[in-house]
């Protein structure tokens, strides 16, 4: 692990870790993202799996932030354009709507809020900072500190042991995980104290985001209406909406055909073909490790696997997140996984037009798809598969 996050390191000038009740350096920073009224700034963001040296998605955004203290979930209005001059924005949040831009599709999908679940609502860069310093503050017992000081910068190492520690908003998610630990790298310039750049590493992956053209407190605040930034030719859609158009489209191109080729590899090393799979019916499982309701659909997979083995019928899963094969064999163990699992490739997930996880395809004895789940919400999705299960294993 320490490799890892010494990828990112210089040269070493000064070197000392905090005594147990020296958190001054971090309590100065902590004042200055307090201070922070408005700010601008150009954000890249690279995110990769744990143990890659190569980034799997880079995003260039820009960013305009707005401190809002009465909004507790992230502590700041905000806009981001992946376009400078601000003329495409694609996500706005004010605190009552998180309104997301399609510019190919000309759609909105706006999020009330009222559950505070958007996928992809994260607080801005200073205001992850910030809940990281915090909290870091309050039980710096139990968390590692160590700080490097260079000629402009310097770094500050934090080390959760035995916890997953993940800080997307003003409230960490901090999960208790004996056999897992959580790293962050944080740089600041010293010449403002303020952060600049933060690394990740933790069970689910690693990131790196790092914000130039910083500038603090040169603009008025503005409160403003998320779902006024929509132009009027675009149409509002909700999540659910979309999902179910890209269900279509999937089912649109594959179901009712002959289920593309494949041949993959499983944990041992063996290969193994959908020819290789002689079974009347079988259940093709597009998963991955590190998706919530993945996660969700297993109990109901390993029912499955127990109630239908021995009537003509095949289980397979396919990683699509994961490639380490020391990973997916821990995986394997820890949530008792006891059918098929087998490790995607690209070339697999594009002949099935996969386009999230977890996606479900049912296929007869012909080799025929007969019907496609994308998406799992428990109870419904069980009777949909078991149902249609039921019917073909009977014909």
């Amino acid at each position: 692990m320490k490799k890892l996050i010494f990828l990112f390191i210089g040269v070493m000038t000064a070197n000392f870790t905090f005594p147990q009740s020296g958190t001054a350096f971090l309590e100065k920073i902590l004042k200055n993202l307090n201070e922070i009224n408005t700010a601008s700034y150009s954000q890249q963001t690279t995110i990769s799996k744990r143990f890659d040296t190569v980034p799997s998605h880079t995003f260039n955004r820009y960013f305009k932030m707005y401190a809002n203290p009465s909004d507790t979930v992230l502590g700041a209005r905000f806009l981001f354009s992946h376009d400078k001059d601000f003329t495409k924005y694609d996500q706005c949040y004010d605190g009552k709507y998180d309104v997301s831009f399609d510019w190919k599709d000309k759609i909105v999908i706006i999020d009330t809020l009222t559950d505070n679940s958007s996928p992809s609502l994260m607080a801005p860069f200073f205001i992850r900072v910030k809940s990281l310093i915090d909290y870091t503050i309050d039980h710096k017992d139990n968390i590692r500190i160590t700080h490097k000081e260079f000629e402009d910068s310097a770094r500050i190492n934090f080390h959760f042991p035995g916890k997953t520690a993940i800080f997307s908003s003003l409230i960490p998610q901090i999960k208790r995980s004996p056999d897992k630990s959580t790293r962050y790298v944080l740089w600041i310039n010293k010449e403002n104290n303020l952060p600049y750049k933060l690394i990740g590493v933790n069970p689910l992956g690693k990131f790196s985001t790092a914000c130039s053209d910083i500038k603090i407190n040169n603009q008025k605040n503005q409160n403003f209406d998320a779902t006024q930034k929509i132009p009027d030719d675009f149409a509002i859609k909700s999540e659910a909406e979309v999902a179910k158009k890209k269900a279509k489209t999937v089912k649109k191109q594959l179901r009712w055909e002959i289920a593309p080729y494949w041949k993959l590899k499983s944990c041992s090393g063996d290969s193994v073909a959908l020819d290789d799979i002689k079974s009347k019916v079988i259940l093709l499982n597009f998963t991955g490790m590190y998706c919530g309701p993945c996660h969700k659909a297993i109990p109901f997979l390993r029912n499955l696997e127990n109630d239908y083995r021995n009537k003509n019928f095949e289980l397979v899963s396919i990683e699509t997140q994961e490639a380490n094969i020391k990973e997916i064999k821990k995986f394997i163990k820890k949530n008792k996984i006891n059918y098929k699992y087998f490790i995607s490739n690209k070339k697999v997930k594009h002949k099935y037009n996969v386009q999230g996880v977890p996606t479900f395809f049912i296929i007869d004895k012909e080799r025929e798809i007969k019907n496609i789940f994308i998406g799992y919400k428990k109870g419904s999705t069980d009777k949909k598969i078991t149902s249609i299960l039921n019917e073909m294993i009977l014909q």
